[in-house]
């Protein structure tokens, strides 16, 4: 975590020591710096882009985990229409574009609610 938050004290100050580098006449300076200010920058943003990769990944895979688990629990019984049901409800819902993306985690979750809800409804009624 410590190196991150070099990495990103870096991209913000490699740039202004470049700037500062520019009134003077050492020219192996400015260009040093410059290119140090360039690839911090950068580094910062493939270290942002990363985590929140990483993140997605993390909280796609947790929510599809349970929607597996819900929906084997649900063909086990032989509920193949209330599946086929909320597996609909889930397509229709869910874009995969812009800000829909980041509701995946949350629709899936919902799905597999419903379908472990609808579990407990069959099971009690068959008893």
């Amino acid at each position: 975590m410590e190196a991150f938050a070099i990495l990103f004290v870096l991209a913000i100050a490699l740039p202004i020591a470049w700037l500062a580098s520019e009134f003077q006449r050492r020219r192996w300076l400015r260009i040093t710096l410059g290119l140090l200010a360039l690839l911090a920058c950068l580094g910062a943003c493939w270290v942002n882009s990363s985590a929140d990769t990483y993140f997605l990944r993390h909280r796609y895979s947790g929510a599809t985990n349970a929607l597996v688990k819900a929906v084997s629990k649900q063909l086990e019984v032989g509920n193949y229409e209330g599946v086929r049901r909320e597996l609909n409800c889930l397509e229709r819902d869910y874009a995969p574009i812009g800000e829909q993306l980041y509701r995946y985690d949350a629709l899936v979750r919902e799905t597999a609610i419903r379908l472990n809800a609808a579990s407990t409804t069959t099971t009690s009624t068959a008893e």
